[in-house]
């Protein structure tokens, strides 16, 4: 399901193996990190599923442009 996809992803936004809260599943294109590109991987693969019928989408474009705006804040550089 696309809301668990993106549920992991959002947890694990950043986050490269063998860092701590790594997880594969959200790593799409296997680079080791997730990143923008496993978003863009994700979010171009909306509305579709794997072994499963057809599924309705649960989000608008809208809701797709507010998830991409809130990664790029997410992935911003933190101030120390």
């Amino acid at each position: 399901m696309i809301m668990v996809d993106f549920s992991i992803l959002v947890g694990t936004f950043g986050v490269c193996e063998g860092d701590g809260g790594s997880d594969p599943k959200a790593d799409f294109n296997q680079d080791g990190c997730v990143n923008i590109v496993d978003f863009f991987l994700l979010s171009s693969n909306f509305g579709t599923c794997g072994d499963c019928e057809t599924v309705e989408s649960p989000l608008s474009l809208n809701s797709m442009v507010s998830v991409m705006r809130f990664l790029l804040v997410l992935n911003q550089p933190k101030a120390v």
